[in-house]
């Protein structure tokens, strides 16, 4: 259920990290993105080589909008045609779109091969890269198309995090948000008032709450759907968006959205959720492309969505949540107080609810 997991500034030069590869296999297979080839991949492409390792590289178009059917077909065919076999190890070097991608092709191809996750991304390192769903978008949802498949290694080095610009760094501390609020109060505390909140121990504490919550529901049947908090919306903005608001800020608003349909949930930890995404300088708002009929059809080929509703998770408080289905019109509620508060000023004109937080 939970792999082997190395975690620490540098783990990945460390003899550690070389003897669990040397157990796993002499062949590896590395896939990366264009940017995270040029950063890190040829240096771990030559380490590997160094110790007698076979090692091919294979990369991408970095982003969002690569992570589909015919990037990964691109990939096998070139995996193929270089002779890749069982005794390779597929490494996915990379971020959240990386690791998704890379599993899906290391579930799939030759019936499957081992897979080490090396996230080079602050959301890979938290999220992504944990719990075995890995997959594909289409044109009309995220992650739609996948499977779950478990690393036999996950490589956690914050190291890899000096190069990130500022919108990756949130894409993962939404993420850390997304933990604390669903279950540790504590963490939420640490992350509010620590600005340095891509340390060690904090990831470690991210990493940890996810596996609590999917050791008890693997392959997302249920309890598992707690991890999904305020990425129904926010999946849907990205995808309406056409990807031009980026994981994190959508996550970011689709938290305080459906937050909204939490009746229990005070209005002082409404107020603390909203503001510690302002005080880390979320840039938040929905562009022209994002309508509400936009929205609402994507919602409804969300992978929670069954007879005309979503399981949506719940806070009752800060660190306590709970599912339960939503009606229809609880949701347009969220969503009509989403476009007041973060649409185009000629949005908030014609809403069917006076709405007050």
């Amino acid at each position: 259920m939970k792999p082997p997991i190395l975690i620490g500034e540098n783990i990945s030069f460390s003899p550690e990290f070389y003897a669990h590869l040397d157990k796993l296999s002499n062949s590896f297979v590395i896939v990366t993105d264009s940017t995270v080839k040029k950063l890190y991949a040829k240096d771990l492409e030559r380490r590997l080589r160094s110790r007698g390792h076979t090692v091919k590289t294979f990369h991408f178009k970095g982003g969002e909008t690569s992570k589909n059917r015919e990037t990964k077909a691109h990939l096998e065919d070139q995996m193929i045609k270089n002779g890749i076999h069982r005794d390779f190890v597929m490494i996915a070097l990379g971020g959240g779109v990386v690791t998704d991608l890379a599993g899906y092709i290391a579930a799939t191809f030759l019936r499957g091969l081992k897979l080490i996750n090396m996230p080079t991304s602050l959301v890979g390192m938290v999220d992504a890269s944990h719990g075995g769903k890995n997959g594909i978008n289409t044109d009309v949802g995220k992650n739609l198309i996948g499977s779950f498949y478990i690393p036999s290694l996950i490589v956690v080095d914050p190291m890899f995090l000096r190069t990130l610009p500022d919108e990756e760094m949130k894409n993962g501390l939404s993420e850390m948000i997304k933990h604390s609020l669903v279950s540790d109060s504590n963490l939420f505390t640490e992350l509010y008032n620590s600005p340095e909140y891509y340390r060690t121990p904090l990831i470690l504490r991210s990493i940890e709450i996810k596996y609590s919550i999917i050791g008890k529901d693997l392959l997302d049947r249920g309890l598992r759907n707690l991890l999904n908090f305020g990425h129904s919306i926010g999946h849907a903005i990205e995808l309406t968006s056409n990807y031009q608001v980026g994981h994190g800020l959508a996550v970011a608003m689709g938290i305080m959205t459906e937050c909204r349909l939490s009746k229990e949930l005070s209005k002082e930890d409404l107020q603390q959720i909203d503001s510690i995404f302002e005080k880390y300088n979320y840039p938040l708002f929905l562009p022209e492309n994002v309508t509400k009929e936009g929205i609402y059809k994507t919602l409804l080929f969300d992978k929670k969505a069954m007879h005309g509703t979503i399981n949506c998770t719940f806070l009752s408080k800060i660190g306590t949540s709970y599912l339960e289905r939503i009606d229809p019109n609880a949701m347009e509620y969220a969503i009509d107080w989403m476009f007041k508060r973060f649409g185009p000023p000629h949005y908030a004109e014609n809403f069917n609810h006076a709405l007050v937080d």
